[in-house]
């Protein structure tokens, strides 16, 4: 059995993707009018969209909700306590703190590598994402100690869908500090998180779980 808590009205125009839970709000990604995260109060339910996209020359003009379409792969993982949250889409990811106002506030980035564009003059000139591009963070899961980011440093072009199994395993602190770098022996296609025991999905060939146990 279930007991529903509350409804969060969708504004007309706006397309949610992925949603995250902090303390006393929803926090949610996608396509949106006027910012990159919709913020709903759980208490009030009022709704406000805040914090823009990272800044680059290619998308900078481009309309908002084209933007969110860009940038739809984002993932949101958050702290246990519901105060932090990080953002991760392509080589970005991006740390937030949530203050008692219920604004996000960005703390710190980690931009290793920004998203190769191409512009489609057959389409009209709207932008894609170049296939030569890396693919960067694939998984994302968090706890209160830290974020981990499965990584992928395939291209499209080269690996097609082969391109999102990914072979390294970022961590990183609650404050943005890289903590440690792990080469994974099986490319893996997402994570989860119980602990210190990292569950990851494999279907390179056949599709398996494995269970790992991290470093306290």
């Amino acid at each position: 059995d279930y007991r529903l808590l509350y409804e969060l009205p969708v504004h007309e125009n706006v397309h949610f993707i992925r949603f995250v839970e902090l303390k006393g709000h929803v926090v949610g990604t996608g396509i949106l009018q006027d910012g990159r995260f919709g913020v709903y109060d759980t208490s009030t339910f009022e709704y406000s969209e805040q914090e823009s996209y990272p800044d680059s020359p290619s998308v900078n003009s481009l309309d908002n909700r084209y933007k969110g379409a860009l940038f739809s792969r984002t993932l949101l993982a958050a702290d246990k306590k519901g105060e932090r949250m990080v953002a991760a889409c392509f080589g970005l990811l991006d740390f937030y703190q949530l203050s008692s106002d219920g604004q996000l506030r960005l703390i710190h980035v980690h931009h290793y590598h920004y998203p190769e564009f191409t512009q489609d003059p057959v389409g009209g000139g709207a932008i894609g994402i170049s296939r030569e591009d890396k693919v960067g963070i694939t998984g994302l899961v968090a706890d209160d100690r830290y974020v981990y980011a499965l990584y992928s440093d395939k291209t499209f072009g080269q690996d097609g869908e082969k391109s999102y199994n990914a072979s390294h395993l970022l961590v990183y602190d609650w404050s943005g500090t890289p903590v440690k770098h792990y080469r994974l022996s099986r490319d893996l296609y997402g994570i989860a998180l119980s602990g210190n025991t990292l569950y990851g999905l494999c279907r390179v060939d056949e599709p398996i779980v494995y269970c790992c146990q991290l470093d306290s």
